[in-house]
Formats: C-alpha cells, sequence, structure tokens
C-alpha cells in the first residue's frame, strides 16, 4: 500500500470518532481523552529531545502535562496559569534539590521548561475553546486539515521552489501557497454552513491560523531534525505519531481562543 493511500485511510478511519468525541462526549470523558492525548504527546517530545541528549527533568515535564489541562479544565485561564506555575516551579526546586545542581544547570532547566510550554500548554486551549462552542474547534480542524491537504497534494503536483530546505526539504512555495488557499476555504465552507461569523473575521482568523499551523509544523520538522528522527512516534500509519498529526494545531488553538475572546 503507497503512503499516500495509508495517509487518507488512516485520516477517513480517525475523523468520525474525533467528530463524534467533540460533540457527543461530556465535558469528564472530552477532558480524560485530552489529557492522554497531551501526555502521550508530551512523551514523544519527552523521547524527541532525550535522543539528542538533551537533559531534562521527565518528572516535572510530565507533571505539567497533567496539571496544565487538569487546571483549564478545573479553574479555567487561571487554573491552567496555576498549573503551569507549579510545574515551573518543581522544575527549579527538583534541579536546586538534586544531587547535581551544578551539572548541566541551565541546559536541564531551559530544557525542561521548553517541554512543559511547548506541547502541554498549546494544547490545552482545546478545553476553552469547547466551552466557548464546540464549533470552534470543529472551525480550527477545518482550517488545520484542509490547510495540510491543499499544501500537501499541490506540493506533489506543482512544488518546485523550496520553501525552508534546511529545516523541511520537502515542503515547497508552491505548497505553501496551497496551504494558505486551503486554510481560508475551509473556514468559508465550515462557517457557511455551520457558524455564523463575520466575513473579516473568517478571512483574518483564517491567515492568522493556517499561518500558525504552518509555524507550528515547523517547529517541530526542527526539533525532529536536529534528534535525527523522522517522526515522533507510530500511532497513527502513514502520519506518524500524536505530535505529527497534531503539531500545526496545538500551535493555533491558542491563537484562536485569543482572538474569539478579544476580537469576535
Amino acid at each position: 500500500m503507497s503512503n499516500r493511500l495509508t495517509r487518507i485511510l488512516t485520516a477517513l478511519a480517525v475523523m468520525p470518532p474525533v467528530i463524534a468525541g467533540i460533540i457527543w462526549l461530556n465535558d469528564i470523558m472530552f477532558f480524560l481523552i485530552l489529557l492522554l492525548l497531551i501526555m502521550g504527546g508530551t512523551w514523544e517530545f519527552y523521547k524527541l529531545l532525550t535522543a539528542d541528549g538533551k537533559p531534562l527533568l521527565a518528572f516535572p515535564v510530565m507533571t505539567g502535562a497533567v496539571l496544565i489541562p487538569t487546571g483549564f479544565f478545573l479553574g479555567g485561564t487561571s487554573g491552567a496559569l496555576f498549573g503551569l506555575y507549579l510545574a515551573s516551579a518543581m522544575v527549579f526546586v527538583i534541579k536546586l534539590f538534586g544531587r547535581a545542581p551544578l551539572d548541566d544547570t541551565y541546559e536541564h532547566l531551559s530544557v525542561s521548561m521548553i517541554a512543559i510550554m511547548y506541547y502541554p500548554f498549546f494544547m490545552s486551549f482545546f478545553i476553552p475553546l469547547r466551552e466557548i462552542d464546540f464549533h470552534w474547534l470543529f472551525y480550527l480542524c477545518a482550517i488545520i486539515w484542509f490547510s495540510d491537504s491543499f499544501a500537501y497534494f499541490v506540493g506533489v503536483m506543482f512544488g518546485k521552489r523550496k520553501m525552508y530546505e534546511l529545516i523541511s526539504p520537502k515542503k515547497s512555495m508552491e505548497g505553501l501557497a496551497g496551504g494558505f488557499a486551503g486554510g481560508i476555504a475551509g473556514a468559508f465552507l465550515y462557517t457557511r454552513f455551520f457558524m455564523e461569523v463575520p466575513f473579516i473575521h473568517v478571512l483574518v482568523s483564517s491567515v492568522l491560523l493556517t499561518g500558525a499551523g504552518v509555524v507550528g509544523d515547523l517547529v517541530e520538522s526542527m526539533f525532529k531534525r536536529k534528534s535525527g528522527i523522522k517522526d515522533s512516534g507510530t500511532v497513527f500509519p502513514g502520519h506518524g505519531g500524536i505530535l505529527d498529526r497534531t503539531d500545526s494545531i496545538a500551535f493555533a488553538a491558542p491563537i484562536l481562543y485569543f482572538y474569539v475572546i478579544l476580537a469576535v
């Protein structure tokens, strides 16, 4: 089976339960499933960093993967910030009172903080977005999925000029243009049938979210290239691991949340 067909079949298999879960799961079940996803993605990121020999403190990192989404679920944004504070403080305390506080001090602290902020904090914004209206999650997914699909197929068919060869050699400027066209189209299609959002907000937010998705994908590619790893995991055949499938959405989710509460 070709990799392209595997990607398509996996997407078709995954999308129905994702859609059903967002709509029909109660708040507790949605939170628990998202928590498992965040913990799995954080563990993949931990393995990715350690593969490059980077020292980090596993306990506060994985604790942060629990505390931050739990804080969002129980106490909203303030609860999430409290969870982020606890996990961050734990990094400093454990290093300070550990067996070798002066060995690789800056690397231990900085890499551990990156691991806490990068995935657990960003991905946890799924919780407040769903609380506002689950349609915003679908709106986000429509933009990112349309963008990824258009970028992939346009890049395969027409890609010639490299976008950022150092980080992601296969991506092209043509694919980037296709991705923006797909993201904007996905936003307008979804709001046409399921939401009432003013034209200007659909246009601006779709451009912002598509751009954030591109950056999120490149950020994970940067980490993988530095660590010499092709995929973060093997959870989704043809797509890689949890990080590989959610890197763009995780980077874009906070932007959508703040756009919705500040502008819409």
